[in-house]
């Protein structure tokens, strides 16, 4: 009797695991049923892509084998947005038209920088060439901060114009190495720049500290907050109106 019941048992699981296997299977046939291969993608959609959020922030938070797999396409704002006679996306106050200026300068400061961020990764990449040549740059700003001649050698050397914003955010950058020792350099290149776009973060905090906050997903291909305004009663709990 106990023979039996252990092969019934054995049976049982038997039967669990083929069932389990199948919908393994079946599940891998249809992905593989609606998966179309791509050689290359188009420019418009690579471009769509690079530029993403997500993109974005693993350019400054990620690296090496560190990729986040939290979600990025969302943006919290320290007031609501709803659509214009024009279906436009405005503040609803004028309070909230000016706050939402502050913000936006901030904002447009930050996805400015992250441009220079991404040319000075791009540059890193030659490898210990190029951070040489930042260990010599910071020998010449620590003799006189003033020198404008090496933040334009260094801004030709990342494929970058000489803008006053450019400038300003290189000249930045630098003087922290030369403040701190270029030695964190040789570690990683990239290690003053994180903290200058982490500090131009923490100044859009600020303004948004004690206040009422929405949080709001964002559409990766328009780049702009999803709000659902069809119905009134809708609104507040779609715009994700969340506490500071």
């Amino acid at each position: 009797l106990q023979c039996i019941e252990a092969r019934l048992a054995e049976a049982t699981l038997w039967r669990k695991g083929a069932s389990e296997r199948r919908e393994v299977m079946d599940q891998a046939r249809l992905l593989a049923d609606r998966t179309v291969l791509l050689k290359r993608t188009s420019l418009e959609v690579q471009l769509m892509l690079d530029h993403a959020t997500s993109s974005q922030a693993n350019l400054v938070y990620g690296g090496g084998d560190t990729e986040l797999h939290h979600p990025t396409a969302l943006m919290v704002l320290p007031y609501r947005l709803a659509p214009n006679k024009r279906g436009k996306l405005t503040p609803m106050t004028k309070a909230d038209v000016e706050l939402a200026e502050q913000v936006g300068l901030h904002v447009l400061h930050i996805r400015k920088y992250l441009a220079f961020y991404r040319a000075l990764a791009a540059a890193s990449d030659q490898g210990a060439a190029f951070v040489a040549k930042m260990i010599l740059w910071c020998s010449k700003l620590e003799e006189d901060p003033d020198n404008e001649d090496v933040i334009l050698e260094m801004l030709e050397a990342m494929s970058l114009d000489g803008s006053t914003y450019y400038s300003n955010a290189c000249r930045d950058m630098m003087l922290l190495a030369v403040q701190d020792g270029p030695d964190k350099l040789l570690m990683d290149p990239l290690c003053y720049a994180k903290r200058e776009f982490n500090r131009k973060v923490e100044q859009v905090c600020q303004i948004c500290h004690g206040k009422k906050v929405y949080l709001y997903l964002v559409d990766e291909v328009t780049g702009l907050p999803l709000v659902y305004h069809k119905k009134k009663e809708a609104n507040a709990a779609l715009d994700g109106n969340v506490d500071p």
